[in-house]
């Protein structure tokens, strides 16, 4: 099986395409070490928090991207992609781009 090079995977973008996305997601920052990108929200209280969970899965799961979510106090904490993917693809921003104005 041929292996195809990390950067001609469909769908990974390159470094400098990175930071021009990032620009237009407010809120947004590249991960350390660049595997993903990620957003803190804060919400009044914690029942708005859980309510933003159940947002953020239904979106991910009509994208087919799954982020990790971690709840702390009244905020939350979203990264996409999930860790085990490596690398960020167009994909993830579209999701982002989704979450930016949550309902």
């Amino acid at each position: 099986m041929k292996s195809t090079p990390k950067d001609t995977q469909p769908g990974r973008l390159k470094p400098e395409r990175v930071q021009l996305q990032l620009a237009d997601l407010p809120g947004w920052n590249v991960q350390p070490g660049g595997r993903g990108i990620i957003r803190h929200y804060q919400f009044p209280d914690m029942g708005q928090a859980l309510a933003f969970l159940d947002v953020v899965g239904a979106l991910g799961r009509a994208q087919g991207r799954l982020p990790e979510v971690a709840l702390h106090g009244g905020g939350a904490t979203v990264s996409v992609p999930m860790p085990q993917a490596g690398w960020i693809a167009s994909a993830d921003y579209e999701l982002a781009r989704a979450l930016c104005e949550p309902k």
